[in-house]
């Protein structure tokens, strides 16, 4: 087989991340992106099958969750499609609050785990 096709939520572990050519049985690990985790019971590997090609890459690393920003004093967070890792928040101040900070949060990698950029803002009047 050639190398296996890069995927989005995991890389290959060393020694293979180099090599460009695999025999048929040899199977190669992968270990999750930051960002992602793995599932349980699901081993991240495939195998380079009889026919050249390599095994399904099931998604055995799943997006990482930040916390739930909450809403603002005098204010509130409008998640914009769920609390995944590159999943964004919005945020609004009620009538007559004027939002100071920015508007915006994204959940992004921090460290091992994955936290909302930057600080939340404020609702002042």
């Amino acid at each position: 087989c050639n190398a296996p096709t890069r995927l989005a939520f995991a890389e290959l572990k060393e020694p293979y991340s180099n090599q460009t050519v695999f025999p048929v049985g040899r199977t190669v690990e992968y270990v999750c992106r930051p960002g992602y985790a793995q599932r349980l019971g699901m081993p991240p590997a495939i195998t380079c099958l009889r026919n050249r090609t390599w095994s399904a890459a099931l998604e055995f690393c799943k997006r990482k969750q930040c916390a739930n920003p909450g809403d603002l004093e005098n204010g509130r967070a409008v998640v914009l499609t769920d609390l995944l890792f590159g999943s964004k928040v919005n945020y609004t101040c009620d009538k007559g609050y004027k939002l100071v900070g920015g508007s915006q949060r994204t959940c992004e990698v921090s460290g091992t785990q994955v936290s909302w950029s930057g600080d939340a803002p404020v609702c002042q009047r």
